[in-house]
C-alpha cells in the first residue's frame, strides 16, 4: 500500500492526485486496525465505530473535491456526443439500405426493358440517371446506380442464381447431416449407452476424440471385424453386427461399466461431429446406424483389404500417402469386381470422375504430394465408397429381373472363398463357394483358372435358369393389386410393391437424368434416391412391411420436394396447378392428421376438433372454382384403399 501511494503521490495531473489522496485514508485505516489487537477494537465499545467514521469522512472528502466536479460535465457532453455520432451512423446505414433497394429494383426493371426492346431501351436507361436528381445529396449512389452498364446485368443475375443454387445445396446437406445425427443417435450401439452412467466429469470435457483418434479406432474395430469373420466363417455361424464388435472392444479396454459408458458416448458424439467432413468417418457412421447393412460392410472390408493387396503399376511412382490410391490401381480394381458386370462399372466410374478433381487439389496435408501433382489420385474410402454404389446398383438390378436370385448370398459366399483377398477364386473354391447359395442345379459352365466376383455371377444366374425368361413387373403389380388381401399388413405391402413397380420406369428415366447432371443439387438428390430405393428394395426382399411404407412415402416426398425446387428456380407458376397441387396436399395432410388423432396410445396426435374439416376446403375450394382452366391428367382420384379426393 505504501509502494503505490507514493508511485501516484508523485504525478501530475489532479485526478491522480484525489487518488493517492483517497487511497492515503485507506492506508491509514489499515494502519489504525493493524497496530491494534481485535480486543482494543471494541474496548471501549464505541473505538471502532469513531475510527472507521473519521476515516470513511476524509475518504469521502477525497473523492468528492473539486476537479472531479469539474470533469463530469466534459465527461456528460463527450457522451452526448457520442450519441449524436451513433445516431448518425444509423442514419447513414438506413440511407445505404434505401440506395441498395434502389438499386435492385433498378437492375430489375433493366433487365426486363432489355429481354423486350434492348437497343431503345438502352438510350433511355442511360439517360435515366442523369435526368433524375438525388433525393439525398449528403449521400451519393454508388457507383453502378449512377452510371451501369446494362450488359453486366444478365451476369449478375446468374450470378444471383448460382449464389441460390449453392444455398440451396448448402441447406439441403445441412438437412442430410442433421438426419444423419439424428439416425446416428438412434442406432442400437447408442440405444445401449446408460446416459445416466456416461456423465463426463470435469476432468474429460476437454477429452473429445480428434479425427486422427478416430480413425484409428476406426480402423481397430475394422481389423476386429475382419478376424472375427474369419472365425465365424470357419465355424459356420453367420456374421455379427458391427455394434456388437465395438461394445465388446470398450469393455475390454476400459472394463469398468461407468467408464464403457462414459467412452461409448464420446466416441458416439465424435462420430457425429466429423461424419460430414471426413470420408471414412462417414462411412463408419453409416455403418454403425444402419444405413448400411451387414452384407455392404463385409464388401467394404474385402475391398479395402483388395486395395492393400492390388499391386501398382510400373509407370506410377510408388511413394503416395497413406490412403491414397491412383488412376491405374483404381482401373485395375474396376476391371477386377465389374469388368463382367458392365452397368455397375459405368456408375462406379462415374463415381470415381466425381471425386478425382476433388482428391487432386486436396494434397495439401500430406508431406511431399507436390512431387505427384500430375498422377490422378483419389482417397481409399472414397473409391470404397463408390464401389459401394456399384454393389448396390447390382443387387437392384439382378433382384428386379431376377427374384429367386440373391445377390448378397452370391456376393458373401465369394467374399468368404476368397480367403486369400486376391480378388478372384480358383477352381477349387469356386467349387466351395457354389454349395453356398445352394443353387438348384450345379452350373454346366466350364472352369476357369481365375474367376472374378462378375463370373462367378454369371455362373450363379446361370444355374438359376439365365436371363431368358424375366419377370414381367406390370402383371406382377396387377395381381398383387386386385388380389384379395387376408391382413391388412399383407394388403398395405402388396398396394406399395404395385406402386412403386408403377414408378420404376419413369424413375430410371430420372434416375439417369440426374446422373449426368452437372448441378452439385442434382448429385445430392440422385443418392438421396437411391439410397431411398434400395431401402425400398431391401424392406420388400425381407418382407417388413412398416419400412417399405416409410421409405417409399419418403421416396416420392423426395422427388416433389427437388420438383418443386426446379420449379423455383425457373420461377414457374400456374394458377391452375398450384390450385390443383395444394388442394391435393392439404387433403393428405388432412387425412394424415386424422388418423393420428385417432391413433391409441402415447404416439397419438393432438385433437383438432372440427377446425380439421375447414383444410383445404373453404377458402381452397372457393379459390380454385373461380379458375377456368383445370388440368386434365386422369389422376385426380387416388388408386387403392385410401381416401378419395372430392
Amino acid at each position: 500500500m505504501e509502494a503505490t501511494f507514493d508511485s501516484l503521490r508523485d504525478f501530475g495531473p489532479e485526478a491522480v492526485q484525489q487518488d493517492a489522496k483517497a487511497l492515503e485514508a485507506v492506508r491509514d485505516m489499515l494502519a489504525w486496525l493493524a497496530q491494534r489487537t481485535c480486543k482494543a477494537w471494541i474496548d471501549p465499545p464505541a473505538t471502532l465505530e469513531k475510527a472507521l467514521s473519521s476515516h470513511e469522512e476524509r475518504l469521502r472528502a477525497a473523492l468528492a473535491a473539486p476537479g472531479r466536479s469539474e470533469q463530469t460535465p466534459k465527461v456528460e457532453e463527450l457522451r452526448k456526443e457520442l450519441q449524436q455520432q451513433r445516431q448518425r451512423a444509423e442514419e447513414l446505414e438506413a440511407l445505404l439500405k434505401e440506395a441498395e433497394q434502389r438499386e435492385q429494383k433498378l437492375l430489375a426493371r433493366r433487365v426486363l426493358v432489355e429481354s423486350a426492346t434492348p437497343v431503345p431501351q438502352e438510350e433511355v436507361v442511360e439517360a435515366a440517371p442523369a435526368a433524375m436528381p438525388s433525393p439525398k445529396p449528403q449521400l451519393p449512389a454508388p457507383d453502378e446506380v449512377q452510371d451501369p452498364a446494362v450488359s453486366d446485368a444478365p451476369e449478375q443475375v446468374e450470378e444471383r442464381r448460382e449464389e441460390t443454387c449453392d444455398a440451396g445445396a448448402a441447406a439441403a446437406a445441412e438437412a442430410e447431416q442433421e438426419a444423419q445425427r439424428m439416425r446416428l443417435f438412434r442406432c442400437p450401439f447408442a440405444e445401449a449407452i446408460d446416459l445416466t452412467l456416461s456423465r463426463c466429469g470435469p476432468e474429460d470435457e476437454d477429452k473429445r476424440l480428434g479425427r486422427r483418434q478416430l480413425r484409428s479406432f476406426i480402423g481397430e474395430v475394422y481389423t476386429a471385424k475382419r478376424l472375427e469373420d474369419r472365425r465365424r466363417d470357419k465355424a459356420a455361424q453367420p456374421r455379427r453386427a458391427l455394434h456388437c464388435i465395438m461394445q465388446e472392444m470398450l469393455r475390454r479396454l476400459h472394463g469398468v461399466k461407468s467408464l464403457v459408458h462414459r467412452r461409448s458416448w464420446q466416441l458416439l458424439e465424435a462420430i457425429a461431429e466429423h461424419a460430414s467432413s471426413d470420408t471414412t468417418v462417414g462411412l463408419f457412421a453409416d455403418f454403425l446406424d444402419g444405413s448400411r447393412d451387414l452384407d455392404e460392410l463385409s464388401f467394404y472390408l474385402y475391398c479395402s483389404a483388395l486395395i492393400a493387396s492390388t499391386p501398382e503399376e510400373t509407370q506410377v511412382p510408388s511413394r503416395l500417402p497413406l490412403g491414397i490410391v491412383s488412376e491405374p490401381r483404381c482401373i485395375r480394381l474396376l476391371e477386377l469386381l465389374f469388368d463382367d458386370l458392365p452397368k455397375a462399372r459405368t456408375v462406379v466410374k462415374e463415381e470415381i470422375e466425381k471425386q478425382v478433381p476433388r482428391m487432386n487439389l486436396a494434397g495439401d496435408p500430406w508431406e511431399e504430394f507436390s512431387l505427384f501433382e500430375e498422377v490422378r489420385c483419389i482417397e481409399a474410402d472414397g473409391l470404397c465408397r463408390a464401389l459401394l454404389e456399384g454393389w448396390r446398383v447390382c443387387c437392384l438390378l439382378l433382384t428386379k429381373n431376377l427374384p429367386h436370385f440373391s445377390w448378397r448370398d452370391t456376393v458373401l459366399a465369394f467374399l468368404q472363398a476368397d480367403v486369400h483377398g486376391r480378388g478372384w477364386l480358383d477352381p477349387h473354391e469356386v467349387q466351395k463357394a457354389e454349395s453356398r447359395p445352394r443353387a438348384p442345379r450345379p452350373s454346366t459352365l466350364p472352369l476357369t483358372d481365375q474367376t472374378t466376383l462378375g463370373a462367378f455371377v454369371f455362373r450363379t444366374v446361370q444355374s438359376l435358369g439365365g436371363l431368358n425368361n424375366p419377370v414381367d413387373l406390370k402383371e406382377e403389380a396387377t395381381e398383387l393389386a386386385s388380389c384379395e388381401p387376408k391382413r391388412e399388413p399383407e394388403a398395405c405391402l402388396q398396394l406399395c410393391l404395385a406402386a412403386f413397380h408403377s414408378l420404376e420406369p419413369s424413375l430410371a428415366v430420372y434416375l439417369k437424368w440426374l446422373l449426368h447432371s452437372e448441378e452439385p443439387r442434382d448429385r445430392t438428390v440422385y443418392q438421396s434416391v437411391k439410397a431411398r430405393i434400395f431401402g425400398v428394395r431391401r424392406s420388400a426382399s425381407a418382407g417388413k412391411v412398416w419400412p417399405l411404407m416409410h421409405n417409399l412415402r419418403c421416396l416420392l416426398v423426395l422427388l416433389l420436394s427437388h420438383q418443386f425446387d426446379m420449379q423455383l428456380v425457373r420461377e414457374e407458376a400456374q394458377p391452375e396447378h398450384i390450385g390443383w397441387e395444394m388442394t391435393a396436399l392439404l387433403q393428405v395432410l388432412r387425412e394424415s392428421w386424422r388418423r393420428g388423432a385417432s391413433g391409441q396410445g402415447v404416439e397419438s396426435g393432438p385433437e383438432f376438433g372440427p377446425e380439421l374439416e375447414e383444410v383445404g376446403e373453404a377458402n381452397m375450394r372457393e379459390q380454385c372454382d373461380s379458375d377456368q382452366e383445370r388440368p386434365v391428367s386422369g389422376r385426380e382420384r387416388p388408386v387403392g384403399y385410401s381416401v378419395s379426393f372430392k
